[in-house]
C-alpha cells in the first residue's frame, strides 16, 4: 500500500494505489518520460521541452511544434536515425528516415505540472486526468511521393494562376 503524505487529506477513493505512487514520484520532482520510437525523453512542461533521457542536450521544444487539426496533440517531424526533431523549412523532399509523430496533449504529458501551473486542486485534477506512466508518441509515416507530388502540383498551379505560394499556405497552428 502506498504511503499518503498528506496529514490533512485522505487518499481520494478515485486515486488507486498506482496513481498514488505516481503522484508521490511526481511530487518528489521525478519528471514523466515519453517513449519516442524506442528512445526515452523526459517531459519538462515548465520549460515546454522534451529532453532525451541519455543525452539531455538533445531537446525538442514543444513551443515550436504545431497542433493537429483537433488541437489534441502536437505534430513533430522526427529523424529516426539522429533522434532529433526535423525542421522541414517548407521543403518538398522528405528523406525516408523522417516520420511524422503525434505527441500527446499537455494534459496527458504532465497533468501534475499543468494543474500547478493553473492553480488547480491537484488531487481533483488528477482524478479526472491521471498520470500516464506509459506515454508514447504515435507514428505516422511520411510518404515521399505523396508530399512531393502534392507540393509540386500546388506550386505549379499557383505559378500558372499567378498566386504566390505564401498566399496559399494555410494558417500555422502553434502549440500552447
Amino acid at each position: 500500500m502506498a504511503i499518503w503524505p498528506y496529514k490533512s487529506r485522505t487518499m481520494p477513493e478515485k486515486l488507486n494505489e498506482e496513481a498514488a505512487t505516481l503522484l508521490q514520484r511526481r511530487e518528489a520532482g521525478i519528471l514523466p518520460k515519453i517513449d519516442i520510437l524506442g528512445t526515452a525523453f523526459v517531459v519538462d512542461w515548465r520549460l515546454r521541452e522534451l529532453r532525451e533521457y541519455g543525452a539531455p542536450w538533445n531537446i525538442i521544444d514543444l513551443r515550436e511544434l504545431e497542433c493537429n487539426e483537433t488541437g489534441a496533440a502536437y505534430l513533430l517531424f522526427y529523424d529516426r536515425e539522429e533522434k532529433v526533431g526535423y525542421h522541414t523549412d517548407e521543403t518538398i523532399y522528405s528523406p525516408d528516415n523522417i516520420v511524422l509523430l503525434e505527441i500527446p496533449h499537455e494534459i496527458k504529458l504532465d497533468p501534475y505540472a499543468l494543474a500547478l501551473e493553473h492553480d488547480m486542486d491537484v488531487l481533483q485534477f488528477l482524478s479526472a486526468h491521471p498520470i500516464d506512466p506509459r506515454l508514447k508518441a504515435n507514428l505516422h509515416s511520411v510518404r515521399k511521393n505523396q508530399y512531393s507530388q502534392t507540393a509540386g502540383e500546388e506550386m505549379e498551379s499557383n505559378n500558372i494562376n499567378g498566386n504566390s505560394i505564401e498566399a496559399s499556405k494555410p494558417e500555422r497552428r502553434r502549440g500552447r
